[in-house]
């Protein structure tokens, strides 16, 4: 699924450049750089389900479980 409206050059290369496959923890730290750059749970949610073809349920469910939306 493509979402170009709402997810910028940037945010996919923040994930492309720092998410290692199968691993929890770069999603973790993916997932705080993009709030401490400023991007929204929303455009995080998008960035999963494009990336990584999670359905909106997982992606959000990551989303909120993560420690960076947690702090």
């Amino acid at each position: 699924m493509e979402i170009p409206e709402i997810l910028s050059d940037e945010i996919v290369k923040i994930f492309r450049e720092n998410y290692i496959p199968n691993d929890n923890e770069s999603l973790q730290i993916v997932l705080k750089l993009l709030k401490n750059k400023g991007y929204s749970q929303m455009q995080s949610l998008f960035l999963l389900v494009q990336e990584m073809e999670m359905s909106f349920l997982e992606a959000n469910q990551c989303i909120l479980n993560s420690s960076a939306w947690n702090s």
